[in-house]
Formats: structure tokens, sequence, C-alpha cells
């Protein structure tokens, strides 16, 4: 018994101390909110077939959301969520603090009611409170009641629409109306609509966040002044305190978005001016002190108010915008005065507004511990931006820039990004117009070589390399550009290691892999982004070079600057076992430029006769001959030179002259095509001379006859863009007295005036190359006779076609003919054997050990029914095929442009051949695992014959000036005039988060009605 009551106590002391331990960790019990309100979405990556993406594939990213626009699900309890860490559910933090969302801040003139403020955050939490509908009508974002969502008008928010959830992509939209009130009544002013675009491949989502004009224009008195921001907590460091090292990068990061993909041209900032105690008539507002923000005001941005009542503009005061100058109608004394007003970023030295640049926004944050590295990018820059704004959680920021954390690091972020612009119906607004389009891009990896100066003394701000590579998929994509301007060929190479290799390791003795093509591609920094580096696997797996950011390094890759020649050096302690088979993909370039001189010394004695002797001189046969990294091969040629040494007087041993001097020579585009040569006569002076005096000496150079071959390579083309061949002479003669000769030197060099490595003697390339063109198995013939004009474009390009091959194999007509897509099943030939249970295809590694898949170029021609290959980048690209079984909204099959500012512009539903208008899809994308897609599908055979006829005669000539960026275009055919000559037009040019209008007339941004 006493040993029972014994237990009982002990038992007791353990429930108290769980009671007590649970009380201390956050239960997070989904809100009473509709389950419907929120979602969650998982990634793929690491179930999926990306072997060559050079980082992490271990875990993949869980977003969560709700249909208010914040990244939190409560019922799964997930915000961003990878490698175990969630920043903004993070399930050590109690709900109340789970800060993330939007805050919108509004002021317009209504024609009846006069100046108006219309505010509203959807923030899910407010430290207090979470979840819940909207609370409208409220007058203090602060106070009660309490919630994540608030305005001081009316929202209204629709449920959630998902417009695709395929394989690899997921697209959803999230709509609120803000209304504004007035007693009873009730009117629209905006909306703010937001499309994430999750590829479930990367460690990062896409939002899209479109703020457009609802109100009638009849009531709307000018523009409309907004600011909108993103903001949150990010509890990204880990358990307890959860702290972080934060950094904003701001105007610092490139991109080829710039105005020409928005509305709104240039950037602005609002500014809020009080004095409690104003005296006088004229008020000077002020500038935007350390900022490059100045005058003018932007046209009818201010709101003007005298003891919080609002002053009309043209009755109440006047204000010249050029100065910043307020003029009251009446003299003010000790009068509370307010001013609203905006000023533009402005170019210091011109002092003029500035157009949105080619720049981005990045916050990073690094957890504390080392292990994972957040980020929010911006785009375009931003007005208003801090990593530690606590004070302004739910309220607009002006003038607020601030990069790191007052207070010192690490410490919990609270990130906001703000823009402040303007919306107005008016055609007198050529700055603005009815829609904003701001772009946040949320991401989480693994740390990898990210710093922070704050961490310590001698660290510095650096981005990690895992972000930096997603974000340049997004702000600098692989582009149409590229597609025709393409300079690399990729191979694949495979290596056997021996016994002996085996050997010579264990004493010590690295293995060296010479690679068979050059000039290799060496990238310096082997994890970045579009760049063509080589992958090295071995026993499947990928293997990092020393110049990774990992240091458990396992080859390096080196190349001759002068050959061009590379090979993969193994260390010692490296080299796998013999029969270990080493597959190395890599790419070679081909351009080249001639930067180093070209040398000839030609050195004879000639006697001399008499005094006053006049001897003529010619000196013929000299060359150089080199084959170049890329196989051409130059033979420079002295086919005859011709020079005069006299002397009038006697003369002394050792008397000299010397003529220098240099020759100029510059041509540019010569080709020379494959199985023929080049030959150039490059100087035939017959009329000039040069010479000089010296101890009565006369050096004379009167002619000079040089030549140039140039033969390409085997089976290329070579194109000569630039030759430069200025020759530096010096002709040196010097009197030897004991022989009574002239012993004449001649050195001519090729180059820049004969000073070494400062210009091109010649620049060339040969063609880039596409490993593939490829059509479906089970496609039409009209399929294979665009496939036909798209590689003729292409060889008029001067760029290479190596094989073409089929999506899936043909077992019946062709089972040895090429196919590049993985039967993941192998059980049958049919379609569904090449998709695994999610419905993803993937790519073969290679093809027969001798052409590369993965990592290679791809044409793929026929769309998405009728192609494997263009349904696996369909799912990539921003213009695509929407299947209505993986879409809420969408009820028929047809093509979407996603990044449109109003996506069912020139959505199609599918045509038929009779109908009178086609539409067809010409985009590229480069995968994770390296590999470039260049598709041409239209939506019926007959359009993507079309389509295939119109790049080849007109389409690849304006990609050779379209404006980088550009991923996708979309294509009108009319057939309804002469359907056998039909006509085309570009409706849509689409980049990976805006769209934009190329040659003055194709595409445009397209606003949402």
């Amino acid at each position: 018994m006493k040993n029972r009551k014994k237990l009982v106590s002990i038992i007791g002391i353990i429930t108290i101390t769980l009671a007590f331990i649970a009380s201390m960790i956050p239960i997070h019990v989904a809100a009473t909110d509709p389950s419907e309100w929120y979602m969650t979405v998982n990634g793929v990556l690491d179930t999926d077939y990306y072997a060559l993406y050079p980082f992490e594939k271990d875990d993949h990213l869980r977003v969560g959301f709700s249909k208010y626009g914040e990244l939190i699900d409560p019922n799964t309890g997930t915000g961003l969520n990878y490698s175990g860490r969630d920043p903004f559910a993070n399930e050590g933090v109690n709900m109340k603090y789970w800060l993330n969302g939007w805050v919108l801040d509004a002021r317009y003139v209504h024609r009846s009611y006069g100046a108006r403020h219309l505010w509203a955050f959807a923030m899910f939490a407010d430290m207090v409170s979470y979840g819940g509908e909207w609370i409208n009508n409220a007058t203090d974002p602060y106070g009660a009641p309490h919630g994540g969502r608030k305005t001081n008008g009316a929202a209204e928010t629709e449920n959630i629409t998902v417009l695709y959830d395929g394989p690899r992509r997921f697209v959803a939209r999230l709509v609120t109306h803000l209304n504004d009130t007035e007693a009873d009544a009730s009117w629209p002013v905006l909306d703010v609509i937001f499309t994430i675009i999750f590829n479930k491949v990367k460690k990062q989502i896409i939002i899209l966040k479109d703020i457009k004009l609802t109100i009638d224009s009849k009531i709307l008195e000018g523009p409309v002044n907004v600011q909108f921001g993103d903001r949150g907590e990010w509890d990204l460091g880990p358990s307890p305190e959860w702290k972080s090292y934060a950094h904003f990068y701001h105007q610092e990061l490139l991109t080829c978005y710039d105005a020409n993909w928005h509305l709104s041209k240039n950037i602005t900032r609002e500014f809020y001016y009080h004095n409690a105690s104003f005296s006088g008539n004229t008020l000077q507002l002020p500038d935007g002190g350390s900022e490059p923000y100045g005058f003018p005001v932007v046209d009818r941005s201010e709101y003007v108010f005298v003891n919080d009542v609002w002053q009309k503009r043209g009755e109440d005061y006047t204000i010249n915008y050029n100065t910043g100058v307020i003029t009251f109608a009446q003299t003010l004394t000790d009068d509370d005065v307010k001013v609203y007003y905006k000023l533009y970023k402005i170019d210091l030295e011109t002092r003029k507004p500035i157009a949105l640049p080619h720049q981005y926004d990045l916050a990073q944050i690094i957890s504390s511990d080392m292990e994972v590295v957040g980020y929010a990018a911006f785009w375009p820059i931003l007005s208003d931006y801090t990593v530690y704004g606590w004070d302004y959680s739910l309220e607009p920021l002006y003038n607020i820039s601030q990069a790191d954390v007052p207070t010192g690091e690490p410490e919990i972020p609270f990130v906001i990004g703000e823009w402040d612009f303007m919306l107005d119906y008016g055609v007198d607004t050529p700055y603005w117009d009815k829609q904003f389009r701001g772009v946040t891009v949320y991401g989480l990896v693994d740390y990898h070589d990210a710093d922070d100066a704050n961490i310590a003394v001698g660290h510095l701000n650096k981005i990690d390399a895992e972000a930096a590579y997603l974000l340049a998929e997004v702000f600098l994509p692989w582009d149409l550009y590229d597609v025709v301007h393409k300079d690399t060929r990729r191979w694949v190479q495979f290596y056997n290691v021996t016994s002996t290799d085996e050997a010579n390791a264990d004493l010590g003795i690295p293995l060296n892999i010479t690679l068979t093509h050059s000039p290799v591609r060496k990238v310096a920094v082997w994890e970045s982004y579009c760049t063509f580096s080589e992958r090295v696997l071995w026993n499947g797996e990928l293997k990092y070079p020393l110049r990774s950011v990992y240091t458990n390094y396992d080859y390096e890759l080196y190349v001759n600057g002068t050959t061009g020649v590379g090979h993969i050096w193994i260390p010692a302690s490296k080299v796998p076992p013999a029969g270990t088979l080493i597959k190395i993909l890599y790419s070679t370039d081909t351009t080249y430029s001639k930067l180093e001189n070209i040398t000839y010394i030609i050195e004879q004695s000639v006697a001399r006769t008499s005094i006053d002797d006049v001897g003529e001189y010619q000196k013929s046969g000299e060359f150089i001959n080199f084959t170049d990294p890329l196989g051409v091969n130059h033979y420079f040629y002295i086919t005859s030179a011709w020079f005069q040494v006299t002397n009038s007087s006697a003369l002394s041993d050792g008397d000299s002259c010397s003529l220098t001097g240099t020759l100029y020579w510059y041509t540019n585009d010569i080709k020379v095509f494959k199985e023929d040569y080049a030959y150039i006569r490059v100087y035939w002076l017959d009329s000039w001379e040069d010479s000089n005096t010296a101890n009565s000496i006369t050096v004379t150079f009167d002619r000079f006859l040089f030549s140039w071959t140039i033969t390409p390579p085997t089976h290329d083309d070579v194109h000569i863009t630039r030759a430069d061949i200025d020759i530096w002479y010096n002709i040196t003669a010097v009197y030897w007295a004991a022989q009574d000769k002239f012993n004449i030197t001649i050195v001519l060099k090729l180059g820049d005036h004969g000073e070494e490595n400062t210009n091109y003697i010649y620049a060339e390339y040969i063609a880039g190359r596409y490993e593939w063109t490829i059509v479906g198995r089970d496609s039409r013939a009209v399929d294979s006779a665009g496939a036909a004009m798209v590689t003729a474009a292409f060889k008029n390009k001067q760029i290479e076609i190596g094989l073409s091959g089929l999506d899936m194999q043909d077992t019946l007509y062709g089972p040895y003919i090429p196919w590049i897509v993985r039967n993941l099943t192998g059980t049958t030939d049919s379609r569904a054997s090449y998709n695994d249970a999610l419905g993803r295809e993937a790519l073969r590694d290679d093809w027969c050990h001798t052409w590369p898949v993965s990592s290679s170029n791809v044409i793929a021609v026929g769309g998405p029914a009728a192609n494997l290959v263009t349904e696996y980048f369909n799912e990539f690209t921003e213009a695509f095929m929407i299947n209505p079984g993986l879409s809420d909204y969408f009820t028929a099959y047809g093509i979407l442009p996603l990044t449109c500012w109003n996506y069912l512009n020139n959505f199609t539903e599918g045509n038929s051949v009779s109908d009178p208008y086609g539409y067809a899809v010409i985009a590229t994308y480069k995968d994770i695992n390296g590999t470039v897609g260049f598709l041409i599908w239209g939506w019926t055979g007959q359009d993507t014959y079309y389509a295939c006829k119109f790049f080849h005669e007109e389409i690849i000539y304006q990609l050779q000036e379209f404006p980088y960026c550009a991923t996708s275009i979309m294509l009108k055919i009319d057939y309804s005039v002469d359907p056998e000559h039909p006509d085309f037009s570009i409706v849509e040019v689409l980049g990976t988060i805006s769209e934009t209008t190329a040659h003055l007339v194709k595409g445009g941004i397209h606003p949402d009605p």
C-alpha cells in the first residue's frame, strides 16, 4: 500500500509537470474560420527527376495561404515551410503573432463627399486576435475590435479560385473588393488581386499583386493616391528566440524588367508634413532629404488639411508642383497643418524623375544558427522598405529606408516592402493607369554562403547562392532573345575507371579525364543560373567541383586558356573504384576572339657596294599558321615586303636607322561556309611610302602585300564578325664596317599598334546548336512539316541542329529512332507509361551515351496533346495549355497567358480547323536540370504548321530585337480572308512576371477591365 501511494504521487508529479510544459507550448487549433478559406500546396522537388540541380533535393517547399492573400493556413499550420522551418506559421509562436499579409492606404477625392481616406489590411493576426471575417467600418487599425482583417470601409473577399493545379505548377487567384462607405452608402473603390504561382519543383513562390480601380469615374475627381505594402514577421531562427539576421538590398540587383513592363513609369514615395502651429500663407514642402526624392511634386498627389479640415486645391490653396510651394488663400495663424504628398525619385544630376530601372529589391533573412535562408524579392523597386517595421505593422510608411535592424542583430525581423503609386482613368496621366502591379517572390533555401555584415567584424552582405539562382530564373530568365542567339553546344562524355586508375589513386596520383570537344566553357560560379556549367556524376550522384559552395568537393574542371581544351581532375582520394562509369556533361563555347599579337621577326644581311648605294630588297614567304580553339584555321602570309636602304656618305661601324609606323586595316562580317575557305588580300600598297633618315642612312618602306586565308572546321560555317589587323612595323638597318654590310631586322606585329592584349585581331563564331528537334510519336504529319521549317529557320540563322527524334519510342515503325522522354513504368509503350503517378514526365539522361538529353537544348514542335516534350515544358511556360481537369475555374481546354495583367485577355478555348481564327504559342524555358526547351505549337495541327511557317519567314528575325525577359508569345492566326494564306499577329508578349509591347505594336499591357 505504501509503494502504491508513492507511485500515485509520482504519477501526480509527472502529470502536473506535463501540464505545466503543455501550458508553455502554443497549441495550434485551427480558427473557427471555414476550412475553404485556406489552402496548403506541397512541392514535389524531393520526389522529382532533377538529378542535375546543383543544390539540395531532399525536401520540398510547402505553401499555405488564405483567400485574403496571407501566407498562412492555420488548419495545417503552414505558411512557407521548408526543411522544418516556417517563418510565417511557426508552431512555436502563438497564432496571434502570426503577422503576415498586406496593408493598403488610399486617398482620393469624391465629387460629393470631398477628400476620402480608405485603409485596409489583411494580416491574419494583429497581436491580440487572429483570423476572422473582415471587420468593416473600423476606426483604428490597432484598436478594438481586434482581428487579422480590418478596414474603415467595407471589404469582401471571394473564395479561392484555383486556375491550375498540375503535376508541377499551381496557380490560384485571390480577389478582395474594397468599398468606401458613408452612412448607409457604399461604393467600390479598389480591387486587390493576387495571383499565386507555385512551381512545385522550386523553393520559392511568385505572387502577382494587382491593385486596380473599380470606382465609378463619374464620382472620382482626380487620381487615387495609393500606398500598398507586403509585410510580415519572420520567425525563421531556431527555438526559442527565433532570431535571424536581415538585410535589405535596395536598388542593387539587376533585372531585364523595366518601365516598359509596367503601366506606372516612375518611382514615387509618399511624404507626410505636419506643423501643429503653422503661421503664414506660404509653405515650402520638404524634399526627400538624403535619398534622391525631389520635386516636382507628383501631380494631384497632395492632400492638405488645416485643423483637420480638407483644403480644396484652387480654392483654399494653390501649389507649384515644380518647387513644392503651397500658397494658402488666407494667412494662417498658429494652425495645425498636415500635408500628404508624393515626390518622384530623381536623377541627382539632371534633377528629373527617373523611370523604373532594371532593378529589383530583396530582403534576405539568415537564421541565427546558419541553417536556413529566407528571402522576399520585390519588383518594381520599392518606395519604402524596412527589415524592422514593428512600429508600422498595420499602417503605411512615410519616407522610410531601413536596410538593417537598428537595435542590433540577431533579432526577429519584421519586413515591409511598400509601393507608392497613383491610379487614374484619365488619358492625361501618361505615367500611371487604372492598374498597378507589384510582384513579390518569397523563398526558403538551405544555407550555403549567405552572409550579413552584422554577424561580426569581417562579414559582408552576400546573397545565398541558391537564392541567387532561383531569383535569376524570375528576374533574368532564359528568354526568346537567348533562343535565337544560341551560343553554346552541349556534349556528354563517359569514362570507365580502370584498375590502373585505381592503383594510381592508391599511390596518390589523381585522375585526369581530357574532354573531347573544345573550347570548354568554364563558369566561375558553378551554381549560377543559365550559364551551362558542367555536371559530373558517378554512381548516379551529382558531384561537386572545388569551386562550388560545398566544402566536400569531388573534382574540378580545368581549361587551357590558349587551346580551350578542358579536363576533369579528380583528386586521388576521390577516385571511385575500377568499373565506375563517370558521366560528364559539358558545354563548349562557339565564340572566340584572338587577343594576342602575332609577331614576325625577319633578319638578313645585305652587302653594300658603294657610297650612295641604293639597295632595294624584297622579303617574302614568311607565314604564321595556326588552328584556334574553335577549330578554325588561320594562315597569315607575307607575300611580299619591299624596302630600300641607302646611305649618302661614308658610314662608321654601328651606324643605324630605324623606321617605325603602323598600317591600319579593318573589316567585318566575313562568312566562310563549311567545306570552303576565304582568301583575303589585306594590304596592297603601291602608292604609299614611309621613310626615315638617321646617321646618313635612309630606310624606305614602300610596298607591302599581306594575305589571310580562313578555313572553317569540318562541317561548320565560321563567321568573322570583325577583324582589326593593325600592323606595327619596325625596320632597322645597322652598318657592319668589317663586312661592309647592312644587318637588317624587320619586326611586324599584328595587333593594336604593337601593344600586347589591348585589342582583338579578330572575333569569330561558329554556330551554336540545338541538340534535338522533337516531334510527337503520335502527332500528325503537319507537325513534322512544321518542324522542317523551324530547323531551316535556325540553319538560316547559323544555328546548328544536332539530331531529330521523337518524344516516345516508336516500337512499331522505328524502335531504334531516338526518343527523349523516359518510359517511367517500362511496361508498355502507351502514353500513360511515360507519366508517373503524379502525371509528371521526365526527360532521359542521354541517348546511347552519345547525345545528352537532360541539360541539352531541345526544340519541340506540336502541342501538349501531340508531343510529350511540349507537355513537359507546358508546366513552366507563361503561355500554356489549360486542362479543365486541373482547374476549378476553366471548364474547357484553352491557352492561358498567365502573366497578362488581365489573364482572360486573349484566353482562347480550343478552336477547330474550320474556325476563322487560330492560336499558337512560341515559348521557351530552361529547367533546373539545365535543359533548354523551345516550343512552337498551335491549338490545331494547322495552327502549329502556320506558326512554324511564320517563325521561318518572319518571327525568328523579329526575336533578334525582342525585349529581354520575353519568354512566351501568343499568335492569333487569321484565316478569315484567305485561309490558305493566313495572316498573323502577336497578341501577347509575356515574361515571368509581367507583359510588354514589342516593336511598338506586338503584345502590350492589358489592364484588367
